[in-house]
């Protein structure tokens, strides 16, 4: 599909959809038809089915620990290219490097470790481990996702223990065999006071003295919805203020006499956070949508730089991955509890948004 589904569901895969909209009985509804439907061959729950850049590669990450790689240039006949078994626990998420950065793929796991694979010149069934970072102190790892090109060869990882760790490239070093051999490092900031769960990175500013000069990156947890941005001078993340949605009358004051209608650094959710999702730049303004329980909610930064919650769309099942099509006018949802299906928000030029329901014809 478009993006993977966090929820578990059977080793039985549908590759993709052709989302056609279609109007019936005056509500938008998508016409779809399953490509193909094959089982994986994983002996438990997939957890992430990701897409490479160029929809030709399809990675599947199983409770099994094992990550599989299928060819879908002919997606109605997909063809195994390799099976990658270095995890010791679950595949919780996986994330494909920006094309420019070669071809690399990450992987979260239940164990904690983070794998970044590469594949190898010899041909794309060969794949190697190119690193592995042991982030087990933090738990078990939720989610990672690659940074944009601009920021180097990074990437983000979320950790049960609110923590988020950037992992990055700084380029061969000579081994002592006279070998070349990339060296990485680490470093962690606690995101969230008990658990983070998802993150996603901003469009990248055009002038950058550094690297990761002007880096934003949206985080998902326990309490909400939290936004940092990269503070060069010190080398730490910076908490980015949130406006609070108006709480009731007999609520206008907090302890101390504070109001709580002042920027906080974060937002308290009723429900823990499952996915966010920070909007390509569209020239307009900063956008995230944020998923929780069976709800979105769409986040806009102003031009005083202050971030309001602008619009709640409500939904009838529990969403648990959201992303955005390049265009940035339409979501994609994966929404269930047993059963994983696809979702579509599509928004109108005045700015409503309509609900998508795919229905799937069946595969012959």
């Amino acid at each position: 599909g478009h993006n993977g589904a966090q929820a578990p569901f059977q080793p039985q895969c549908c590759l993709d959809i052709d989302l056609t909209p279609k109007r019936v009985g005056g509500a938008m509804t998508g016409a779809t038809s399953v490509l193909a439907d094959f089982d994986t061959g994983h002996n438990g729950h997939i957890h992430d089915a990701q897409l490479d850049f160029y929809s030709e590669c399809l990675a599947t990450g199983s409770s099994d620990g094992h990550i599989r790689l299928w060819d879908v240039r002919t997606p109605e006949e997909p063809t195994l290219l390799t099976d990658l078994g270095a995890h010791e626990g679950s595949i919780r998420q996986l994330s494909w490097a920006p094309p420019s950065q070669g071809v690399l793929l990450a992987s979260a796991g239940s164990e904690g470790h983070v794998i970044i694979w590469g594949r190898a010149a010899s041909g794309p069934s060969h794949w190697l481990l190119l690193h592995q970072e042991d982030l087990s102190r933090h738990g078990p790892a939720t989610a990672t996702a690659w940074a944009p090109t601009e920021h180097g060869v990074a990437l983000a990882v979320a950790s049960d223990d609110g923590t988020v760790t950037m992992v990055q490239s700084l380029g061969p070093v000579r081994c002592r065999e006279a070998t070349m051999k990339q060296k990485w490092e680490t470093w962690s900031h606690q995101a969230h006071p008990r658990q983070a769960v998802s993150l996603s990175w901003a469009t990248p500013p055009k002038r950058m003295p550094t690297p990761m000069s002007g880096a934003r990156i949206a985080t998902g947890g326990d309490d909400g919805l939290r936004i940092w941005l990269w503070d060069d001078e010190h080398k730490r993340w910076e908490a980015e203020r949130l406006q609070l949605p108006p709480p009731p009358a007999s609520a206008n004051q907090g302890l101390g006499g504070i109001s709580l209608l002042e920027p906080v650094p974060g937002v308290v959710a009723a429900d823990i956070v499952s996915d966010v999702a920070w909007k390509p730049w569209d020239g307009m303004c900063e956008t995230i949508a944020v998923a929780a329980a069976s709800s979105i909610t769409i986040w806009k930064q102003d031009h005083d730089r202050k971030w309001e919650s602008h619009e709640k769309i409500e939904l009838t099942e529990n969403v648990h991955r959201v992303s955005w099509a390049d265009n940035g006018s339409v979501l994609f949802l994966s929404v269930g509890t047993k059963e994983h299906s696809t979702v579509l928000l599509k928004q109108r030029l005045d700015g409503t948004w309509d609900i998508l329901e795919m229905e799937e014809e069946n595969v012959e």
